[in-house]
């Protein structure tokens, strides 16, 4: 009797229930249920659109917020993170209510709201992004760095001892940071660290300090034929890394330092294939032969040998190379033409100055310069001293004719540049001499020369074709007479050159007179010679396919040039 009582007595309850939640379900259709309040607004029976008018009142409260340090404290107010209500996120938390996954929580809340209200707490919205970078910018002033032990070179071999350091755990601020500000008025935080160990310690370098003095303290050998070039004690240094893994110390090498000396590397062992025109007729090429093959740097195996060599104890190495040059066939360099030709004379000249001359245009003579490439006189021919074989003749410096190491191969730029002016090629650096120079007026008139001074005043042109450009040098002693040709393919440009205008002729001034007590009294010795003044002006026109390519204007104004005497003592 009494278990069908209680049975009875069940169904009656359950049919209760699901009876009440009907009718809330009903009369609570897309609303929120009675009885839930928002920062004391009372929002229930309200559609979620009705909710957000009546939120319209609050506004939130400007906030402090102070992140304290070891040392300093970092003051921000709650607006600069754009610090609002989340009226939309707290209107939805309060019409979850009742409206969860479990339908039994659901009954009992709906019904539990009629007895207790509940109060939601009102969400907040804020920029996360400005957070991160504040929190990134304390993170980086607040880190005191720490160092592994780390080798020293000074003359020796020495270790500077590890250091502990901290910096701010910046997961756990960004984290605390956020939950603050959603929940308190003011916020005070103390910025957390953590500690930050050392890998590498003294104790694990005093294990490797006489094999690191033994290997990479001496001096390191890079040979490419007759040229090298030559680490120094600290350079080798420079070049190794000590590292640590789970397997304990290694050495490994310094790719930045590497990189660098690569490149460096590059100017010694890479060298462009020469070439030769050996029979040409009108502007006709009918023989080109590659004369002697190039080479570019290996750097694959140079990177593989020379950390294999370094750490293996040993000084010296070859630098591997590629040979490069008659591995492409005579046809794909499209030396079919010839696109310009520059000539000067030289009659007068010293034997040095002859002999400069005539080395700079050994050194240029048989370059190839390919397709888009920038051709510069001063990287082909290299340092202009004693050192690479030039003689001393007279230059011009400081206003002055003087001896000098290089004297004359402005010689061959002046001669080099007519050539590109003729082929019609971009010239992207010339730069003319200060004072007229009697040389380059014995077959041309003024303003078709070209100063070089190393390493600044260069002369440039750019290969705007299709295929390679062939400079090609010949030089009559005997004659004293220069010659460059630039052989490639006619692409169908017009060069018109106009006659260079003179004018603004200024005489020469005075000579000066310098006493000289290496001379005798009485004795005279001219050591500069006096040159007019003037303005030349010339255009070039550069035509393709009936469309102009380029105009240049050079227009160089010419200083008047002072004849100097040295002069010895008068008698008393």
């Amino acid at each position: 009797m009494l278990k069908e009582f209680l049975k009875y007595f069940s169904l009656i309850a359950i049919s209760t229930f699901l009876l009440i939640n009907i009718s809330i379900n009903l009369v609570y259709k897309d609303k929120i249920l009675p009885n839930v309040f928002i920062a004391g607004i009372n929002v229930g029976g309200l559609s979620t659109s009705e909710a957000l008018e009546k939120l319209k009142i609050l506004s939130p409260k400007n906030k402090n917020i102070t992140l304290s340090s070891l040392e300093k404290e970092y003051i921000f107010n709650s607006n600069y993170f754009k610090f609002d209500f989340d009226a939309k996120g707290s209107v939805l938390d309060a019409y979850r209510i009742g409206r969860g996954k479990n339908e039994f929580e659901n009954i009992k809340n709906k019904i539990g709201l009629f007895f207790t209200p509940i109060e939601i707490d009102y969400t907040y919205q804020f920029d996360s992004e400005l957070i991160d970078l504040e929190v990134s910018r304390i993170v980086g002033e607040e880190k005191i760095s720490g160092n592994d032990a780390k080798f020293d070179y000074q003359g020796g071999l020495v270790i500077i001892p590890e250091k502990e350091g901290v910096s701010v755990n910046y997961a756990k601020l960004t984290n605390t940071l956020n939950e603050k500000l959603a929940k308190e008025k003011d916020v005070v935080i103390s910025i957390p660290y953590y500690k930050r160990s050392p890998e590498i310690t003294t104790s694990d370098l005093n294990l490797i300090s006489k094999d690191v003095s033994s290997k990479f303290l001496n001096k390191f050998e890079l040979n490419f034929f007759e040229k090298k070039r030559v680490l120094t004690p600290r350079e080798v240094f420079s070049l190794v890394k000590i590292r640590k893994n789970k397997d304990g110390i290694y050495y490994d090498l310094n790719e930045d330092l590497l990189k660098k000396l690569t490149f460096e590397l590059r100017n010694i062992v890479d060298n462009k294939p020469r070439a030769l025109v050996t029979k040409y007729e009108g502007d006709k090429v009918l023989e080109f032969v590659v004369n002697q093959d190039g080479s570019v740097l290996d750097e694959v195996s140079f990177r593989k040998d020379f950390r294999n060599k370094l750490f293996a104890g040993e000084y010296a190495m070859n630098l591997p190379s590629i040979k490069i040059g008659n591995n492409f066939p005579k046809e794909s360099y499209g030396i079919t033409n010839v696109l310009g030709v520059g000539t000067s004379k030289f009659v007068g000249s010293i034997n040095s100055r002859v002999h400069n001359l005539a080395l700079a245009a050994e050194k240029i003579n048989g370059t190839l310069v390919a397709p888009g490439e920038e051709f510069s006189f001063l990287k082909t021919v290299g340092p202009i001293s004693a050192a690479s074989g030039f003689q001393t003749a007279y230059i011009i410096s400081q206003g002055r004719t003087v001896l000098g190491e290089g004297g004359g191969v402005c010689q061959t730029s002046t001669t080099l540049f007519r050539a590109m002016l003729e082929a019609g090629l971009p010239i992207t650096a010339r730069y003319p001499h200060a004072y007229r120079v009697g040389y380059y007026e014995q077959d041309a008139k003024p303003g078709l020369d070209a100063s070089v001074y190393y390493p600044s005043l260069d002369l440039k042109f750019r290969n705007d074709t299709n295929h390679y450009i062939l400079i090609q040098a010949e030089v009559d002693k005997k004659n004293y007479a220069m010659k460059f040709y630039l052989f490639g393919t006619k692409d169908g440009r017009e060069v018109k050159i106009t006659e260079p205008q003179l004018y603004g002729f200024r005489s020469a001034p005075p000579a000066e007179y310098i006493e000289d007590s290496s001379l005798k009294p009485g004795q005279v010795k001219q050591v500069d010679f006096s040159a007019s003044g003037i303005t030349s002006s010339f255009d070039r026109t550069v035509i393709k396919n009936g469309e102009e390519l380029y105009k240049d204007n050079f227009t160089t104004t010419y200083s008047p040039w002072k004849a100097i005497f040295l002069r010895g003592p008068e008698k008393d």
